[in-house]
């Protein structure tokens, strides 16, 4: 009774936090220390009524990740889920990343649906779907469409080099054709594509762009024929089928 007490004064004090956010005290805590407090008039969270009065009190909604993802509240803590973490904010990255889509216009366009911005659903099905060192794809499950949106209907873990293999598709360059390149002393096409490795390998010149870019796609489909068969059995069908 003596803690509640203790804690029964401060209800209904209201302060800011260094977030922006209204604090208000609704509630005595567990302990002499501790209160129940609402944050911004939508979610409870139990501080120490130090912080609370500090404004130290973090709210786990602020868009703190590109302005766009949250941590949320839940049970998968940013330190035990790293790798998890490090993807879903690369994810964050190269869809909201001002400095990203400088380096890689393509990427402008992507969008991370709604969900998927709070860290605590992405990191569930995270869970059931994550290979470890394999990277998320939006492109497979999605290839007939616009490709442009992580969500769970579209995304999957994929080998990283052949998720370099497929990203080959959107390399930009002054020539037009993926994979072909002037080299600036000899005025010939080079040619180069990234392997079965993820390495970038270089298959030769052309004297014309038309040569350098037929020599690149015959390239590419041997490639292509290989992942699928790789692939076959570990990956969703509709995914295998997509691998081009």
């Amino acid at each position: 009774m003596g803690v509640k007490k203790y804690c029964l004064k401060h209800i209904g004090k209201v302060f800011t936090s260094k977030e922006g956010y209204k604090l208000e005290v609704i509630e005595g805590g567990s302990k002499k220390d501790l209160c129940i407090i609402k944050i911004d008039d939508k979610y409870t969270r139990e501080v120490s009524f130090i912080n609370f009065k500090t404004g130290r009190v973090k709210n786990f909604f602020h868009p703190s990740v590109f302005d766009k993802g949250f941590i949320g509240v839940g049970i998968y803590s940013l330190k035990e889920h790293k790798e998890i973490y490090l993807r879903w904010r690369a994810m964050l990255s190269r869809a909201y990343s001002v400095k990203y889509h400088i380096k890689y216009p393509s990427y402008k366009e992507v969008e991370v649906e709604n969900q998927w911005l709070d860290f605590q659903i992405f990191a569930k099905w995270s869970k059931e779907n994550y290979v470890k060192d394999w990277e998320l794809d939006k492109d497979l499950l999605n290839y007939t469409n616009n490709k442009k949106l992580y969500s769970e209907e579209t995304s999957l873990y994929i080998p990283g080099a052949l998720n370099k293999f497929l990203a080959n598709t959107m390399m930009n360059n002054s020539s037009g054709k993926i994979g072909c390149f002037l080299h600036k002393t000899t005025k010939k096409y080079q040619v180069n594509i990234s392997d079965m490795t993820g390495k970038t390998k270089y298959l030769g010149t052309r004297s014309t762009l038309e040569e350098a870019s037929e020599l690149y796609k015959a390239q590419r489909e041997i490639y292509a024929n290989i992942w699928k068969e790789r692939m076959i059995g570990i990956l969703p069908q509709k995914a295998v089928d997509n691998i081009k």
